[in-house]
């Protein structure tokens, strides 16, 4: 299963037409930032960061995964411009299944920040 994942996404990656060229942060108008949101800690120091664009006039659009299993354990809900996904929405090729990532992830953003190292 993880090789036809990995061949698919490939395939995928094949397709895409996005550019990565250099923008300085006065020219940028929209932005996504992608994070590991089950810490809090880190959470809250994401948001900060966020409200710092914000600020600044950007518009931020931002994508956290919440990787925490267990009964009494749940991911935090969708707030505005704040979208929060775990292994429930991904299918079994690990894409994620929900409509609002979907088109999230398909918007053209100016700058993408991925705050997962």
């Amino acid at each position: 299963m993880k090789f036809l994942g990995e061949f698919l996404l490939k395939r995928k990656k094949s397709k895409l037409t996005r550019e990565v060229y250099f923008k300085n942060l006065e020219s940028t108008k929209t932005a996504l930032i992608i994070y590991d949101c089950t810490d809090k800690a880190q959470s809250q120091k994401v948001r900060d960061f966020i409200r710092y664009f914000k600020e600044e006039r950007l518009q931020v659009d931002s994508i956290g995964y919440f990787s925490k299993l267990g009964k009494n354990v749940s991911k935090p809900a969708d707030e505005n411009n704040f979208y929060y996904y775990d292994r429930k929405d991904l299918n079994a090729y690990k894409f994620p299944k929900r409509q609002e990532l979907i088109k999230l992830i398909k918007k053209q953003h100016d700058l993408m920040i991925d705050l997962n190292l």
